[in-house]
């Protein structure tokens, strides 16, 4: 089937076609059963769907829309949940840090006799190099 041909075809249903394209589309037409075939199944188409029942949406359609998509705006999805956990834990542990090298520093201040980071924090004048060094038995 010609493309042309067949293209005539379709626009001879939404559209009137000049004298040369009606003659065509009908000379066609006497030559190929197949031709005739594809009009009369678009026709059965057009047919079909002009006697289907009309549907339509209810009543306050794109308000109901419209809200359910505001609603998802406002629901947090699982990575901002976990990422608010996340910062309400570090917050108390943050805290709780904070309290013990507060009162770290307070007892090596009372025990110690100068006011050196390493008194305040407890640390001893060992080198990492003797730490790894230490025999084991």
């Amino acid at each position: 089937m010609d493309k042309k041909i067949l293209k005539l075809l379709y626009r001879s249903f939404d559209e009137e076609l000049n004298k040369k394209e009606n003659r065509q589309l009908e000379a066609a037409m006497k030559q190929s059963e197949e031709l005739r075939l594809e009009r009369d199944r678009i026709l059965a188409q057009r047919q079909a769907l002009a006697e289907s029942p009309k549907s339509s949406f209810k009543p306050f359609f794109a308000e109901r829309v419209m809200s359910q998509i505001e609603s998802l705006g406002e629901k947090k999805n699982g990575l901002e949940t976990f990422y608010e956990t996340l910062l309400v834990m570090f917050r108390r542990f943050a805290l709780a840090g904070a309290a013990i090298l507060i009162i770290l520093l307070l007892y090596n201040l009372r025990t110690g006799d100068a006011l050196s980071t390493d008194e305040i924090f407890y640390a001893s004048d060992v080198a990492i190099e003797e730490i790894i060094d230490l025999p084991l038995f």
